[in-house]
Protein backbone atom coordinates (compact mmCIF):
# COMPACT_ATOMS: atom_id res chain seq x y z
CA UNK A 1 0.00 0.00 0.00
CA UNK A 2 1.52 3.43 -1.06
CA UNK A 3 2.17 6.06 2.07
CA UNK A 4 -0.61 7.82 0.54
CA UNK A 5 -3.46 5.50 0.27
CA UNK A 6 -2.06 4.64 3.93
CA UNK A 7 -2.85 8.25 4.94
CA UNK A 8 -6.19 8.07 2.98
CA UNK A 9 -7.24 5.10 5.38
CA UNK A 10 -6.38 6.53 8.39
CA UNK A 11 -7.90 9.15 10.81
CA UNK A 12 -6.65 10.95 13.41
CA UNK A 13 -9.42 11.60 15.40
CA UNK A 14 -7.79 12.71 19.43
CA UNK A 15 -4.98 12.31 21.03
CA UNK A 16 -5.99 10.63 24.85
CA UNK A 17 -4.61 12.02 27.90
CA UNK A 18 -4.88 9.58 31.14
CA UNK A 19 -4.12 10.47 34.39
CA UNK A 20 -3.65 7.91 37.55
CA UNK A 21 -2.15 8.62 40.80
CA UNK A 22 -2.21 4.76 42.08
CA UNK A 23 0.31 2.57 39.29
CA UNK A 24 3.69 1.18 39.66
CA UNK A 25 5.87 2.30 36.30
CA UNK A 26 9.00 0.29 35.62
CA UNK A 27 10.34 2.96 33.57
CA UNK A 28 9.48 6.82 32.37
CA UNK A 29 8.12 5.22 28.78
CA UNK A 30 6.19 1.97 28.09
CA UNK A 31 4.45 1.49 24.88
CA UNK A 32 1.29 -0.23 24.67
CA UNK A 33 -0.33 -2.42 22.90
CA UNK A 34 0.89 -3.69 19.61
CA UNK A 35 0.68 -0.38 16.89
CA UNK A 36 -1.48 -0.77 13.69
CA UNK A 37 1.35 0.77 12.10
CA UNK A 38 4.95 1.70 13.49
CA UNK A 39 5.18 4.74 10.95
CA UNK A 40 2.87 6.61 12.81
CA UNK A 41 3.59 7.88 16.33
CA UNK A 42 2.98 10.19 19.68
CA UNK A 43 5.98 11.30 21.62
CA UNK A 44 7.12 13.01 24.47
CA UNK A 45 9.24 15.75 24.23
CA UNK A 46 9.28 17.62 27.07
CA UNK A 47 8.29 17.83 30.50
CA UNK A 48 8.52 14.49 31.68
CA UNK A 49 9.56 13.43 35.23
CA UNK A 50 8.92 16.39 37.02
CA UNK A 51 8.07 16.92 40.84
CA UNK A 52 5.64 18.87 42.37
CA UNK A 53 2.94 19.31 45.02
CA UNK A 54 -0.32 17.38 44.74
CA UNK A 55 -2.67 19.45 42.84
CA UNK A 56 -0.28 22.11 41.55
CA UNK A 57 0.18 22.54 37.67
CA UNK A 58 3.95 21.56 36.68
CA UNK A 59 6.56 23.97 36.14
CA UNK A 60 7.14 22.66 32.94
CA UNK A 61 4.14 22.03 30.27
CA UNK A 62 4.02 18.93 28.19
CA UNK A 63 5.32 18.48 25.08
CA UNK A 64 3.66 16.01 22.48
CA UNK A 65 4.91 15.22 19.02
CA UNK A 66 3.07 13.56 16.37
CA UNK A 67 4.70 12.38 13.41
CA UNK A 68 4.56 9.84 10.27
CA UNK A 69 7.52 8.03 8.78
CA UNK A 70 9.79 10.98 10.57
CA UNK A 71 7.73 13.78 9.73
CA UNK A 72 5.41 15.74 11.77
CA UNK A 73 2.08 15.80 11.34
CA UNK A 74 0.42 19.36 10.83
CA UNK A 75 -3.20 20.22 11.74
CA UNK A 76 -4.36 17.38 13.46
CA UNK A 77 -6.37 18.10 16.55
CA UNK A 78 -4.84 16.70 19.67
CA UNK A 79 -7.04 16.58 22.97
CA UNK A 80 -5.98 15.97 26.65
CA UNK A 81 -8.52 14.97 29.24
CA UNK A 82 -8.06 13.89 32.88
CA UNK A 83 -9.39 10.62 33.97
CA UNK A 84 -12.77 9.52 33.91
CA UNK A 85 -15.01 12.09 35.37
CA UNK A 86 -12.62 14.56 35.76
CA UNK A 87 -13.02 14.78 31.33
CA UNK A 88 -14.24 18.61 32.45
CA UNK A 89 -10.27 19.75 32.14
CA UNK A 90 -10.36 18.30 28.52
CA UNK A 91 -8.77 20.56 26.18
CA UNK A 92 -8.26 20.06 22.74
CA UNK A 93 -5.24 21.98 20.47
CA UNK A 94 -4.01 21.47 16.56
CA UNK A 95 -0.61 20.53 15.66
CA UNK A 96 1.80 22.93 14.22
CA UNK A 97 4.04 23.30 11.54
CA UNK A 98 6.17 21.03 14.11
CA UNK A 99 3.87 18.25 14.62
CA UNK A 100 3.61 19.51 18.32
CA UNK A 101 1.03 20.65 20.93
CA UNK A 102 1.58 21.69 24.40
CA UNK A 103 -0.43 20.55 27.72
CA UNK A 104 -0.80 22.00 31.11
CA UNK A 105 -0.45 18.82 34.00
CA UNK A 106 -1.78 19.55 37.16
CA UNK A 107 -1.48 16.96 39.27
CA UNK A 108 -4.40 15.05 41.43
CA UNK A 109 -4.97 14.20 44.99
CA UNK A 110 -3.19 11.50 45.62
CA UNK A 111 0.83 11.71 46.66
CA UNK A 112 3.21 9.12 44.95
CA UNK A 113 3.62 8.14 41.67
CA UNK A 114 1.21 9.74 39.26
CA UNK A 115 0.67 8.79 35.31
CA UNK A 116 0.88 10.52 32.19
CA UNK A 117 -0.70 8.28 29.16
CA UNK A 118 -0.60 10.09 25.29
CA UNK A 119 -1.81 7.47 22.73
CA UNK A 120 -3.29 7.94 19.09
CA UNK A 121 -6.54 6.13 17.43
CA UNK A 122 -7.43 5.79 14.21
CA UNK A 123 -11.26 5.86 12.65
CA UNK A 124 -11.63 2.20 14.14
CA UNK A 125 -10.81 3.70 17.72
CA UNK A 126 -7.60 1.48 17.99
CA UNK A 127 -3.99 2.07 19.05
CA UNK A 128 -1.88 3.54 16.35
CA UNK A 129 0.64 4.48 19.28
CA UNK A 130 1.46 5.33 22.67
CA UNK A 131 3.35 6.32 24.99
CA UNK A 132 3.56 7.29 29.37
CA UNK A 133 5.63 9.31 31.50
CA UNK A 134 5.48 9.63 34.98
CA UNK A 135 5.13 12.77 37.74
CA UNK A 136 6.27 12.18 41.51
CA UNK A 137 3.28 14.34 43.57
CA UNK A 138 4.57 15.18 47.00
CA UNK A 139 2.13 15.01 49.85
CA UNK A 140 0.39 18.71 51.43
CA UNK A 141 -0.42 19.12 54.74
CA UNK A 142 -1.98 22.34 54.02
CA UNK A 143 -3.36 24.11 51.12
CA UNK A 144 -5.76 23.42 48.49
CA UNK A 145 -6.96 21.16 45.58
CA UNK A 146 -9.56 21.46 42.84
CA UNK A 147 -12.29 19.17 43.17
CA UNK A 148 -12.89 16.49 40.80
CA UNK A 149 -15.70 15.20 38.26
CA UNK A 150 -17.07 18.77 37.73
CA UNK A 151 -18.89 20.41 34.25
CA UNK A 152 -16.88 23.40 32.44
CA UNK A 153 -18.90 25.51 33.63
CA UNK A 154 -19.10 28.51 36.67
CA UNK A 155 -20.44 26.64 39.77
CA UNK A 156 -23.69 28.22 41.57
CA UNK A 157 -23.61 28.65 45.54
CA UNK A 158 -23.35 25.58 47.43
CA UNK A 159 -25.69 24.24 50.16
CA UNK A 160 -25.31 21.22 52.89
CA UNK A 161 -27.70 18.70 53.70
CA UNK A 162 -28.33 17.44 57.48
CA UNK A 163 -26.35 14.11 56.48
CA UNK A 164 -23.09 15.94 55.31
CA UNK A 165 -23.65 15.97 51.76
CA UNK A 166 -22.88 18.89 49.49
CA UNK A 167 -25.02 20.68 46.69
CA UNK A 168 -24.61 22.77 43.90
CA UNK A 169 -25.78 23.63 40.71
CA UNK A 170 -23.47 25.16 37.50
CA UNK A 171 -23.76 27.58 34.88
CA UNK A 172 -26.23 26.00 31.90
CA UNK A 173 -26.30 22.83 33.19
CA UNK A 174 -29.30 21.75 33.68
CA UNK A 175 -28.63 19.07 36.26
CA UNK A 176 -27.91 19.73 40.52
CA UNK A 177 -24.89 18.04 41.71
CA UNK A 178 -24.24 16.23 44.67
CA UNK A 179 -20.54 15.74 46.71
CA UNK A 180 -20.36 12.67 49.58
CA UNK A 181 -16.68 12.93 49.97
CA UNK A 182 -16.66 16.84 51.25
CA UNK A 183 -16.03 17.85 47.22
CA UNK A 184 -13.18 16.02 46.69
CA UNK A 185 -15.48 14.52 43.45
CA UNK A 186 -19.12 16.32 42.58
CA UNK A 187 -22.04 14.08 40.24
CA UNK A 188 -24.88 15.27 38.52
CA UNK A 189 -28.40 13.57 39.79
CA UNK A 190 -30.55 12.21 37.60
CA UNK A 191 -34.16 13.40 37.98
CA UNK A 192 -37.62 13.94 36.34
CA UNK A 193 -37.12 17.40 35.33
CA UNK A 194 -33.98 19.49 33.18
CA UNK A 195 -33.69 22.36 34.27
CA UNK A 196 -33.46 25.04 31.71
CA UNK A 197 -31.30 27.66 33.88
CA UNK A 198 -30.69 27.40 37.84
CA UNK A 199 -30.66 30.54 38.89
CA UNK A 200 -31.15 30.11 42.93
CA UNK A 201 -31.17 27.05 45.48
CA UNK A 202 -32.33 26.74 49.38
CA UNK A 203 -32.13 23.87 51.57
CA UNK A 204 -34.31 23.02 54.22
CA UNK A 205 -33.67 21.32 57.12
CA UNK A 206 -35.30 17.68 56.24
CA UNK A 207 -33.10 18.14 52.86
CA UNK A 208 -35.75 19.00 50.56
CA UNK A 209 -34.43 21.47 47.76
CA UNK A 210 -35.83 24.49 46.45
CA UNK A 211 -34.91 25.70 42.72
CA UNK A 212 -36.08 28.77 41.28
CA UNK A 213 -35.46 28.10 37.04
CA UNK A 214 -34.60 30.84 35.36
CA UNK A 215 -37.35 33.13 36.88
CA UNK A 216 -39.64 31.28 35.48
CA UNK A 217 -40.73 28.52 38.65
CA UNK A 218 -40.29 27.47 41.62
CA UNK A 219 -39.67 23.58 42.00
CA UNK A 220 -39.59 21.45 44.66
CA UNK A 221 -37.82 17.63 45.85
CA UNK A 222 -38.40 16.17 48.77
CA UNK A 223 -36.02 13.28 48.00
CA UNK A 224 -32.86 14.76 47.08
CA UNK A 225 -32.98 16.01 43.63
CA UNK A 226 -34.90 13.17 42.04
CA UNK A 227 -38.47 14.30 41.43
CA UNK A 228 -39.42 17.82 41.39
CA UNK A 229 -42.70 19.66 41.60
CA UNK A 230 -43.75 23.02 40.61
CA UNK A 231 -44.69 25.16 44.32
CA UNK A 232 -44.99 28.39 42.66
CA UNK A 233 -46.50 31.68 44.68
CA UNK A 234 -49.77 33.03 43.66
CA UNK A 235 -49.68 34.82 40.22
CA UNK A 236 -50.21 33.57 36.48
CA UNK A 237 -46.31 33.84 35.49
CA UNK A 238 -44.58 34.79 38.70
CA UNK A 239 -40.86 35.58 37.84
CA UNK A 240 -39.31 34.33 41.19
CA UNK A 241 -35.64 36.21 41.79
CA UNK A 242 -33.93 35.24 45.46
CA UNK A 243 -35.26 32.04 47.50
CA UNK A 244 -34.39 31.28 51.00
CA UNK A 245 -35.11 28.60 53.44
CA UNK A 246 -34.65 30.15 57.20
CA UNK A 247 -34.10 28.84 60.59
CA UNK A 248 -37.42 29.41 61.54
CA UNK A 249 -38.51 27.05 58.80
CA UNK A 250 -39.49 29.61 56.66
CA UNK A 251 -39.64 29.99 52.59
CA UNK A 252 -39.20 33.48 51.56
CA UNK A 253 -39.14 34.12 47.85
CA UNK A 254 -38.47 37.54 46.21
CA UNK A 255 -41.48 37.48 42.74
CA UNK A 256 -42.35 40.20 40.66
CA UNK A 257 -45.94 39.12 39.23
CA UNK A 258 -47.07 39.04 35.85
CA UNK A 259 -47.56 42.94 36.18
CA UNK A 260 -44.22 43.81 37.35
CA UNK A 261 -45.28 44.16 40.45
CA UNK A 262 -43.13 43.47 43.49
CA UNK A 263 -44.12 40.65 46.08
CA UNK A 264 -42.03 38.75 48.96
CA UNK A 265 -43.77 35.73 49.84
CA UNK A 266 -43.36 33.37 52.74
CA UNK A 267 -44.91 30.07 52.92
CA UNK A 268 -44.42 28.08 56.15
CA UNK A 269 -45.37 24.35 54.15
CA UNK A 270 -42.61 24.36 51.71
CA UNK A 271 -45.00 26.40 48.99
CA UNK A 272 -48.07 24.90 49.07
CA UNK A 273 -49.61 27.65 50.31
CA UNK A 274 -48.46 31.23 50.81
CA UNK A 275 -48.30 35.09 52.69
CA UNK A 276 -47.55 38.28 50.89
CA UNK A 277 -45.76 40.67 52.70
CA UNK A 278 -47.68 43.92 52.89
CA UNK A 279 -46.90 45.98 49.37
CA UNK A 280 -45.45 49.23 51.59
CA UNK A 281 -42.04 47.36 51.21
CA UNK A 282 -38.74 48.41 48.77
CA UNK A 283 -39.77 47.70 45.27
CA UNK A 284 -36.41 46.54 44.65
CA UNK A 285 -35.60 42.96 44.58
CA UNK A 286 -33.79 41.37 47.22
CA UNK A 287 -30.23 40.10 47.37
CA UNK A 288 -29.68 39.39 51.10
CA UNK A 289 -32.36 37.67 52.98
CA UNK A 290 -31.86 36.75 56.66
CA UNK A 291 -33.93 35.55 60.02
CA UNK A 292 -33.75 37.02 63.54
CA UNK A 293 -33.90 34.50 65.95
CA UNK A 294 -37.55 36.14 66.87
CA UNK A 295 -38.28 35.31 63.71
CA UNK A 296 -37.95 38.75 62.09
CA UNK A 297 -36.45 39.28 58.33
CA UNK A 298 -34.15 41.11 57.28
CA UNK A 299 -33.16 42.26 54.07
CA UNK A 300 -31.03 43.96 51.76
CA UNK A 301 -31.95 45.65 48.40
CA UNK A 302 -29.57 44.14 45.35
CA UNK A 303 -29.12 47.68 43.42
CA UNK A 304 -29.61 50.51 46.50
CA UNK A 305 -27.71 48.56 49.02
CA UNK A 306 -30.54 49.25 51.92
CA UNK A 307 -31.53 47.57 54.56
CA UNK A 308 -35.19 46.77 55.70
CA UNK A 309 -36.70 44.17 58.50
CA UNK A 310 -39.89 42.68 58.11
CA UNK A 311 -41.21 42.09 61.48
CA UNK A 312 -45.12 41.33 63.44
CA UNK A 313 -45.28 38.02 62.05
CA UNK A 314 -44.54 39.67 58.53
CA UNK A 315 -47.11 42.16 58.67
CA UNK A 316 -45.19 45.28 59.00
CA UNK A 317 -41.67 46.72 57.13
CA UNK A 318 -39.35 49.11 58.78
CA UNK A 319 -36.64 50.81 57.06
CA UNK A 320 -33.88 49.99 59.04
CA UNK A 321 -30.77 51.92 56.59
CA UNK A 322 -31.64 53.52 53.10
CA UNK A 323 -28.43 54.02 51.03
CA UNK A 324 -28.12 58.46 50.88
CA UNK A 325 -28.66 58.62 47.14
CA UNK A 326 -24.87 60.72 46.83
CA UNK A 327 -21.92 59.49 44.65
CA UNK A 328 -19.96 57.34 46.73
CA UNK A 329 -22.46 56.58 49.19
CA UNK A 330 -22.34 53.33 51.85
CA UNK A 331 -24.50 50.53 51.06
CA UNK A 332 -25.08 47.50 52.91
CA UNK A 333 -23.13 45.11 51.17
CA UNK A 334 -23.21 41.75 53.85
CA UNK A 335 -25.82 40.29 55.65
CA UNK A 336 -25.57 37.61 58.83
CA UNK A 337 -27.69 36.40 61.42
CA UNK A 338 -26.02 34.38 63.96
CA UNK A 339 -28.81 32.86 65.67
CA UNK A 340 -28.65 34.72 69.32
CA UNK A 341 -30.71 37.60 68.06
CA UNK A 342 -27.40 39.81 66.59
CA UNK A 343 -27.40 41.18 63.33
CA UNK A 344 -24.15 41.57 61.42
CA UNK A 345 -24.00 43.90 58.23
CA UNK A 346 -20.92 44.68 56.44
CA UNK A 347 -21.16 48.64 54.83
CA UNK A 348 -19.12 50.19 52.28
CA UNK A 349 -18.96 51.85 49.14
CA UNK A 350 -16.35 49.56 47.25
CA UNK A 351 -14.16 52.99 47.03
CA UNK A 352 -13.18 52.59 50.59
CA UNK A 353 -12.48 49.75 53.35
CA UNK A 354 -15.99 48.35 54.44
CA UNK A 355 -16.79 48.39 57.64
CA UNK A 356 -18.77 45.80 60.20
CA UNK A 357 -21.02 46.28 62.33
CA UNK A 358 -23.00 44.68 64.69
CA UNK A 359 -27.27 44.98 66.25
CA UNK A 360 -28.43 43.03 69.15
CA UNK A 361 -31.18 45.29 69.49
CA UNK A 362 -33.15 44.22 65.90
CA UNK A 363 -31.35 46.79 64.35
CA UNK A 364 -32.28 50.16 66.17
CA UNK A 365 -28.36 50.59 66.51
CA UNK A 366 -25.51 49.17 65.02
CA UNK A 367 -21.84 49.18 67.08
CA UNK A 368 -18.80 49.02 64.95
CA UNK A 369 -17.21 45.99 65.32
CA UNK A 370 -13.06 46.11 65.66
CA UNK A 371 -12.67 43.68 62.47
CA UNK A 372 -9.71 44.89 60.60
CA UNK A 373 -10.76 45.16 56.91
CA UNK A 374 -9.14 45.41 53.24
CA UNK A 375 -9.51 48.16 50.75
CA UNK A 376 -12.53 45.96 49.20
CA UNK A 377 -15.73 45.26 48.57
CA UNK A 378 -16.85 43.39 51.87
CA UNK A 379 -19.69 41.03 50.98
CA UNK A 380 -21.59 37.29 51.35
CA UNK A 381 -21.33 37.21 55.17
CA UNK A 382 -22.64 34.18 56.96
CA UNK A 383 -22.14 31.93 59.48
CA UNK A 384 -21.02 28.72 59.52
CA UNK A 385 -21.31 25.14 61.21
CA UNK A 386 -18.06 26.12 63.33
CA UNK A 387 -20.18 29.36 64.50
CA UNK A 388 -17.55 31.39 63.16
CA UNK A 389 -18.80 34.56 61.04
CA UNK A 390 -17.02 34.11 57.26
CA UNK A 391 -17.43 37.03 54.15
CA UNK A 392 -15.99 37.31 50.94
CA UNK A 393 -13.69 40.51 50.50
CA UNK A 394 -13.37 41.25 46.43
CA UNK A 395 -10.15 40.38 44.43
CA UNK A 396 -8.70 39.52 48.28
CA UNK A 397 -10.53 35.92 49.47
CA UNK A 398 -12.79 34.89 52.00
CA UNK A 399 -11.64 35.35 55.64
CA UNK A 400 -13.00 33.90 58.74
CA UNK A 401 -13.65 36.00 61.99
CA UNK A 402 -13.84 34.43 65.66
CA UNK A 403 -16.20 35.27 68.42
CA UNK A 404 -13.37 37.38 69.58
CA UNK A 405 -13.49 39.12 66.18
CA UNK A 406 -9.82 37.32 64.86
CA UNK A 407 -9.69 37.55 61.40
CA UNK A 408 -8.09 34.85 59.68
CA UNK A 409 -7.76 33.62 55.86
CA UNK A 410 -9.55 31.00 55.30
CA UNK A 411 -9.06 30.44 51.59
CA UNK A 412 -5.93 31.27 49.54
CA UNK A 413 -5.39 34.60 48.51
CA UNK A 414 -6.39 35.52 44.67
CA UNK A 415 -8.02 31.82 44.41
CA UNK A 416 -11.58 32.68 45.78
CA UNK A 417 -14.38 33.83 44.19
CA UNK A 418 -17.44 35.41 45.31
CA UNK A 419 -19.85 34.08 47.87
CA UNK A 420 -20.15 30.30 47.23
CA UNK A 421 -18.02 28.82 49.65
CA UNK A 422 -19.38 26.89 52.96
CA UNK A 423 -17.38 24.83 55.37
CA UNK A 424 -17.95 20.61 54.84
CA UNK A 425 -18.20 18.29 57.59
CA UNK A 426 -13.88 17.29 58.12
CA UNK A 427 -13.55 21.08 58.44
CA UNK A 428 -12.57 21.69 54.57
CA UNK A 429 -13.81 24.96 53.23
CA UNK A 430 -15.35 24.75 49.67
CA UNK A 431 -15.12 27.77 47.65
CA UNK A 432 -15.28 28.38 44.00
CA UNK A 433 -12.08 29.55 42.39
CA UNK A 434 -11.57 32.28 40.46
CA UNK A 435 -11.48 32.02 36.56
CA UNK A 436 -9.35 28.72 35.29
CA UNK A 437 -7.00 28.45 32.14
CA UNK A 438 -7.46 27.37 29.68
CA UNK A 439 -11.05 27.77 29.18
CA UNK A 440 -11.75 30.55 31.63
CA UNK A 441 -14.43 29.30 34.16
CA UNK A 442 -14.55 28.89 37.78
CA UNK A 443 -14.01 26.16 39.57
CA UNK A 444 -14.93 24.13 42.73
CA UNK A 445 -12.14 23.69 45.08
CA UNK A 446 -11.62 22.69 48.96
CA UNK A 447 -8.67 23.31 51.48
CA UNK A 448 -6.30 20.65 53.15
CA UNK A 449 -5.83 20.60 56.52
Amino acid sequence: MSAKNLHLSIYFSLLFIVLSGCLKLDGPNISDKPQADLSLKVEIIKGANQTDTVGNTLKDSIVVKLSKEGKPLVNYRVKFPLPGCDADSAITKTTGAAGTVTYSWTLGGAAGKQLLKAAIYNSTNAVVDSVTLTATALPTSRGWLYSACTPPQDPGFIYKFTTGRLISYFLHDPRIYISDDNAMTWHPVASNHSFEEILYMAVSEKNEIFINDNYKGLYYSADGGKTWELHNPPGTQPQVYNVVYTPGKKLVVDVLDEKGIKHLFISTNQGRNWIDAPDSGPKDVFVYIVERSNGDLFLVTLNAGSLYSLTNNATKWNTVYERPVTPYSAGVTGLAADGKGNIFIAKGSGYDQSIYYISSDGGQTFTKLPIPTNIALTEFLSFQTDNNLYSYEAGVGIFKIDALYNKTQAAPTGRSAGGSYILANNGSLVFSTGARLPNYYYKFAYTVK
